[in-house]
C-alpha cells in the first residue's frame, strides 16, 4: 500500500538535483579559489627564490661567510635548478586556467538552481521542466571539463554542517584548517625552508 505522503516522482527529482546543485556550486567556488590562491601563492614563491638565489651570488661581497664552503656553491646551484624545475611544474598545472573554468561553472550551475527553484512548490506537472533542468546540469559539467576536489566539497560540508548528518562542529574545524594547509603549506615551506638551511651553513 502506497503511503499518503510518498514523493511524487517530480518532487524526488526535484530534491535531489536541488542539493546535488547545491553542494556542487559550492564546492566548484572553493575549487576556484583553492586554485586562484596557489597561483597567486607559486607566481610569489618563484619571485623570491629567485631572490634568494640572486642573493647568493652577492653575499661574499658584502662579508658573509659560511661554513663548509663546497657546500655554499653547491647550495646555490641546487635553488637555481630546482626553481627552473618548479616553474615548469607549476605552469603545467595552470591553476589560473582551471579556476577561471571552475568559477565558470559554479556560476551556470547557480543560474541553473535559481531556474529550478522555480518549481519549489512540485506538482506531478512540473516533472519535464525539472527534468530539462537536470538535462543541463549534466551538460554544464560536461563542458566544463574540471572537476573539484574532495577537499573542495568538503570545504562546504564544514561551511554548513549542520545540514549535513556526519558533520559536528569539531570535523568542521578540522575540514576548515585542512582545506587552507593544503593551499599554504607548500609555498609557505618553500619560503622559509632556503633561509633556514643557509643560517644553518653560515
Amino acid at each position: 500500500m502506497e503511503l499518503e505522503n510518498s514523493k511524487t516522482p517530480a518532487k524526488t527529482l526535484y530534491d535531489e538535483l536541488d542539493r546535488t546543485m547545491w553542494i556542487t556550486k559550492h564546492s566548484r567556488f572553493n575549487a576556484s579559489y583553492r586554485l586562484k590562491r596557489k597561483n597567486i601563492l607559486s607566481i610569489y614563491s618563484i619571485s623570491v627564490l629567485s631572490i634568494y638565489a640572486i642573493a647568493l651570488t652577492l653575499f661574499d661581497k658584502f662579508g658573509f661567510q659560511v661554513n663548509y664552503s663546497n657546500l655554499y656553491g653547491l647550495v646555490s646551484i641546487m635553488l637555481s635548478v630546482f626553481i627552473l624545475v618548479l616553474a615548469l611544474s607549476e605552469a603545467g598545472k595552470n591553476y589560473g586556467v582551471v579556476s577561471e573554468r571552475l568559477f565558470v561553472c559554479g556560476n551556470e550551475i547557480r543560474d541553473l538552481l535559481d531556474n529550478l527553484k522555480k518549481y519549489c512548490d512540485v506538482t506531478d506537472d512540473d516533472f519535464a521542466g525539472i527534468y530539462e533542468i537536470s538535462q543541463k546540469y549534466s551538460a554544464v559539467l560536461r563542458v566544463c571539463g574540471e572537476n573539484h576536489e574532495k577537499i573542495d566539497s568538503d570545504l562546504h560540508k564544514a561551511e554548513y554542517f549542520k545540514k549535513f548528518s556526519d558533520m559536528n562542529r569539531l570535523l568542521a574545524i578540522l575540514y576548515k584548517i585542512k582545506f587552507h594547509i593544503s593551499i599554504y603549506w607548500f609555498y609557505a615551506s618553500l619560503i622559509v625552508i632556503p633561509p633556514a638551511v643557509f643560517w644553518i651553513l653560515k
